[in-house]
């Protein structure tokens, strides 16, 4: 059983890099000593950099052993995932799963059983699946969620498994009380996610970020790289997302353009020199086929202005626009194409990012 992983070049704010989204190792089974070793560095790893009694750390260490699970789809184990709820609903990654996939999904428990599983849920804009286990046990092991969102500079811990089956803690940082929109890669597009610094390497996603009283506050999606190297970045889901959709158990309805942007300012002069004079808005690097932006004449290499009469300079300021609209409505954007004198007005109806999964409520 084999690992696979996405690399994808990528620019915003920090200028030039790769995101990780999904890591590669060969599966091997591990003895005794492998894990004993594991468990111990936890241990000490959690009472030197939180502050934390060993005591207390090795009862999370326990419970995240039993209500993690490792996730394959087909004969791949692509990832993580965690039991969210006493009723078998598992909480992972949603860029493992792909519209017209019709692979087995099983999971993986501590003890190597296999168990059968479905996809209930979906929510691209958060990177989130939710599944469901086929004939769960009456009582699961499962990871409560935190209330609060964690604060800027809060410790918390991340446990997977780097190097199956050896499962341990990792400690980070979050970087800011707020989220940030990151670009992934086509199909997913933008996702909705927390920064946190931590030195990790790209084969954790799906797993849970807890807080020192052992409560899921996120879910890692993503890491940073620069030259196959991690930079000490790391995209988390916030709890809250989560909470979503395990209360509505409906699949999200993400609103999107279809297309990737970009500060005007990280462009070169071969933009610069096509624009007019104080110039400002965003650039579109990239649009997809057959998506709104596209479907409304929007092409790779224009600039956006504004929408719906308000100038955007930012990504994050459209996105937060585009986002608190529904799927099927409509937006005006003032679009400029470098060597063209004036700009013109574009109006795109908003499309869904989880186009293709069935939009209906689950029946458990």
């Amino acid at each position: 059983m084999t690992w696979f992983h996405h690399s994808i070049g990528c620019r915003s704010g920090l200028g030039a890099y790769t995101l990780w989204i999904a890591p590669f190792h060969d599966r091997r089974s591990a003895g005794p000593s492998a894990r004993s070793l594991a468990s111990l560095f936890v241990l000490l790893l959690a009472s030197v950099t939180f502050g934390a009694s060993p005591g207390g750390m090795e009862k999370t260490y326990a419970r995240c052993l039993e209500a993690t699970v490792g996730l394959v789809i087909g004969d791949n184990l692509v990832g993580w995932g965690w039991f969210a709820s006493s009723d078998g609903l598992v909480v992972t990654s949603a860029q493992f799963f792909h519209h017209g996939d019709d692979r087995r999904i099983r999971l993986i428990a501590d003890d190597d059983s296999e168990i059968g599983a479905t996809l209930v849920v979906i929510d691209r804009g958060h990177d989130l699946a939710v599944l469901r286990v086929e004939n769960h046990r009456k009582t699961v092991r499962y990871l409560p969620l935190a209330r609060p969102r964690p604060t800027a500079g809060e410790k918390i811990f991340l446990f997977s498994a780097p190097y199956p089956p050896r499962k341990m803690l990792l400690v980070g940082y979050v970087t800011a009380p707020c989220t940030a929109f990151e670009y992934y890669y086509t199909p997913i597009g933008y996702v909705e996610a927390t920064r946190i610094a931590s030195f990790m390497q790209p084969n954790w996603s799906g797993g849970p970020w807890l807080n020192a009283a052992g409560e899921v506050v996120g879910v890692q999606s993503a890491v940073i790289a620069e030259n196959g190297i991690t930079v000490g970045l790391a995209f988390m889901i916030p709890g809250e997302f989560v909470r979503t959709l395990l209360g509505t158990l409906r699949n999200a309805s993400t609103p999107t353009l279809g297309a990737k942007l970009e500060k005007l300012s990280q462009q070169g002069r071969a933009v610069f020199g096509k624009l007019p004079s104080g110039t400002r808005g965003l650039f579109v690097a990239d649009v997809q086929e057959n998506k709104p932006a596209a479907e409304a004449g929007i092409k790779t290499g224009d600039v956006i202005t504004s929408i719906d009469g308000k100038e955007v300079m930012q990504v994050q300021d459209l996105l937060e626009q585009v986002r608190a609209h529904k799927l099927g409505d409509k937006v005006m954007l003032e679009v400029l194409t470098p060597g063209e004198a004036n700009s013109v007005q574009r109006e795109v109806i908003l499309g869904c990012e989880e186009a293709g999964f069935a939009r209906t409520p689950a029946k458990l």
